[in-house]
């Protein structure tokens, strides 16, 4: 049986290397989805919007309030997105406006100066350009926090000074970048990904070949082919995950913080190649076509992907309740609490839920290749009695 198997999966490999096609997908698929989904957002973060300031105070000197309160609003610190500040008069502001070529005004009002000297309240008008719900909260959001940084800074809400004072602490002394957190996220979309649409093409190739009945001619010749071809998918899918991990340590600083976590990195790998690789090969043996591989491939995956949580935690997601209990939320939150220590609280409820899947998929598929090699043992039994009689 152990030959059968490991013969299929030499076969299986040396068809998978002399196709320079079956590698392209393979590896094109890690460095396009490391491309748009971390390193838009890590060079977002780098980015700033253009804040037009309209002037109607004083003229800006050093020192003045009005020099202040532009740079607090092109402060790099707390949350994003950041804003750098050009000076225009308010009919140029305006038709830049409604031109797109700022999407925020801030407009200092005539007496700025002169308020927030005299302890007076002070009123500072903005135009923001709402054309989507998104832009217009993360602007005005930013731009909250910019004013209320230029308040705290010159100590605007303490004494008789106008203003409020609030009082935070965080729970961890530094944020966790999401570029930093999609990689866990991308670990887990490339292990399926990868492992998937392998399994699907490897096990198309026997019908698409015509070595089909080849294969049905052996005695258990059908589940050698599914267990070589799985143990072929889980070597190639090792290799794009570990290249995936070197581009992750080498453009995101990523690493694993102790052995524990390559232990962790490891098993829940091994388990979700199988799980998928199994689910792949089976798909491609059943269609036998290649060309239906590749997209129900990526729709599916990308799915599972989406809903585990990848572009932001799980909790923040709509029914997060019904989508924690995906194989593939349950390996991101794992990946997460082991690599950056967040989302900790989740940990033995994300192994729970991990397992469950392990033990529903897994355990039956063990116990069908115990059954296929006692099969093989007394087909071997019976094959030498034969030649001794």
């Amino acid at each position: 049986m152990i030959s059968e198997i490991f013969g299929e999966c030499i076969k299986t490999l040396r068809s998978w290397k002399r196709n320079p096609i079956l590698i392209f997908i393979g590896f094109i698929s890690p460095l396009l989805f490391t491309t748009i989904f971390i390193q838009s957002f890590t060079i977002s973060e780098d980015l700033s919007w253009e804040v037009v300031v309209v002037n109607q105070d004083e003229p800006i000197i050093s020192g003045s309030w009005t020099e202040k309160l532009i740079i607090s609003l092109e402060s790099r610190e707390g949350t994003i997105p950041y804003f750098s500040v050009i000076i225009y008069d308010l009919d140029a502001a305006e038709m830049m406006l409604q031109n797109r070529e700022t999407f925020v005004i801030v407009i200092i009002p005539d007496g700025f100066t002169y308020n927030i000297s005299n302890n007076e309240p002070i009123v500072i008008q903005v135009k923001i350009n709402n054309i989507h719900e998104d832009l217009s909260k993360n602007l005005r959001l930013g731009l909250e926090a910019r004013i209320y940084q230029f308040i705290q800074n010159n100590q605007l809400s303490t004494g008789d000074r106008p203003g409020y004072m609030i009082h935070s602490t965080l729970l961890y002394t530094e944020e966790l970048a999401r570029s930093n957190y999609m990689v866990s996220g991308l670990l887990v979309f490339i292990t399926i990904f990868v492992s998937m649409l392998y399994g699907g093409i490897l096990g198309s190739e026997e019908k698409d070949k015509n070595t089909w009945k080849e294969i049905l001619m052996v005695n258990n010749g059908s589940s050698f082919s599914i267990l070589g071809k799985l143990l072929a998918t889980l070597m190639i899918t090792s290799i794009y995950v570990l290249i995936i991990l070197i581009i992750s340590m080498i453009f995101y600083n990523f690493s694993f913080p102790n052995f524990e976590s390559i232990i962790v990195f490891g098993t829940i790998s091994l388990g979700l190649t199988v799980l998928f690789g199994l689910l792949g090969v089976l798909y491609g043996f059943k269609v036998g076509d290649f060309r239906l591989i590749p997209a129900p491939t990526i729709i599916f995956t990308f799915l599972m992907w989406f809903i585990s949580g990848a572009l932001n935690p799980l909790e923040f997601m709509a029914n997060s309740e019904i989508f924690k209990f995906s194989p593939t939320a349950s390996a991101t939150r794992i990946f997460t609490a082991t690599f950056f220590g967040r989302g900790t609280q989740y940990l033995i409820e994300a192994y729970g839920i991990f397992f469950f899947w392990m033990i529903l998929i897994v355990l039956p598929f063990c116990i069908w290749v115990v059954k296929i090699w006692k099969d093989s043992k007394i087909n071997v039994n019976r094959d030498s009695q034969k030649i001794t009689s």
